[in-house]
């Protein structure tokens, strides 16, 4: 299975479920430059219909150009931008969303692939009044979406920033890295989450309360405000989350294991990227040897994404596991304000005259 951080951490974001917090006295305001709140997920933003009655879920702040474009990860959602999306309103606007069969958007296609991701991206993008180039921002599987979307429609991107993204055959080349008996511990976990959340699909087609089913990992705590429980569980801990979450990882494992066609080496010319490489991520169950390894292989992959532009480089962010936009949201602000940056000097009156 497509995993790069500790699997007793397959969603970061769930985590801190433990940590509700209400909203602000007067509600979210446009610019929130401190963590978002959990409890402002709990009801739908901005209902986006993207393919005939098919609705997308958007979340937006803060004014300005460019708009930016948070991409989620794999089994996540727009609520794993929380720590960094506020702080990126003081700047610029900048919108979440949560792809199809997350959140409050409605379910796609149920093979859920990396192309029909990129292929709602489009579509979203198509009914947002937002001038164009953008800034696209992925995290982990939603950085390899971001990274085809730009292959894709070069022009309709202006700037990436690449959080720990995945990269190309990331699956086949971690397990050409793993022992025989860490490959058998890789294949036996990725086996026993597909059922927990078949196990948890079940229960609910027999009535059990999935607040009360074990296998159930989108549980929401007790401690969560009354106003907003029940929204938060229907976005972390229904069937149907766990029903994309298989249909999801399923589609992106088999992409993960293909060789890389010619169109992944393709030049991006001189488009502003920056990639941001945890420093510190770790697979528990590898030996340290392995997790050298991996880190290595993850390493020359985000370099080799970076040298695609003449202006990309690959950052690494000390002290971080997978999760950068939790464990250090301003190394993600300030790569995006970089890019912004750049972007708004280029399309600036007279821009185009002095790069000649």
């Amino acid at each position: 299975m497509f995993r790069i951080s500790n699997r007793r951490s397959l969603a970061p974001g769930l985590c801190a479920l433990l940590l509700l917090l209400g909203l602000p006295r007067g509600g979210l305001g446009q610019s929130v430059a401190e963590d978002i709140p959990l409890s402002a997920y709990a009801t739908p933003a901005r209902q986006v219909a993207v393919d005939g009655e098919r609705r997308l879920n958007l979340f937006c702040l803060g004014e300005g150009a460019p708009l930016v474009l948070l991409e989620a990860g794999a089994i996540s959602d727009a609520s794993t931008w929380r720590r960094v999306q506020g702080r990126i309103a003081a700047f610029t606007r900048v919108c979440s969303y949560d792809r199809a069969g997350y959140g409050f958007s409605d379910p796609g296609s149920s093979s859920s692939t990396p192309q029909q991701a990129v292929d709602d991206l489009e579509r979203l993008l198509d009914q947002i009044p937002a001038s164009h180039p953008i800034v696209l921002v992925g995290h982990s599987a939603g950085g390899l979406y971001a990274t085809l979307f730009a292959e894709q429609h070069r022009a309709r991107v202006g700037g990436l920033v690449l959080v720990d993204p995945a990269i190309r055959s990331q699956l086949k080349l971690r397990y050409g890295l793993e022992t025989p008996a860490e490959r058998s511990l890789d294949q036996m976990a990725d086996a026993a989450v597909l059922t927990r959340w078949s196990d948890c699909i079940m229960s609910a087609d027999l009535g059990a309360d999935l607040q009360t089913v074990p296998a159930c990992d989108g549980r929401v705590s007790d401690d969560a405000p009354a106003a907003a429980r029940a929204g938060l569980i229907e976005r972390f801990n229904s069937p149907k989350i766990y029903a994309q979450r298989i249909a999801e990882l399923t589609a992106l494992n088999a992409f993960m294991l293909e060789d890389p066609p010619s169109s992944a080496s393709t030049s991006f010319g001189a488009l502003p990227l920056i990639v941001l490489t945890a420093g510190a991520n770790t697979i528990g169950f590898f030996s340290p040897e392995t997790n050298a390894k991996h880190q290595a292989m993850l390493r020359r992959g985000h370099e080799q994404v970076a040298a695609r532009s003449t202006l990309g480089r690959d950052v690494v962010v000390p002290d971080s596991g997978h999760g950068i936009q939790f464990a250090q949201p301003q190394a993600v602000v300030d790569a995006v304000r970089e890019v912004v940056e750049t972007v708004r000097e280029r399309s600036a009156p007279g821009a185009a005259q002095r790069q000649k």
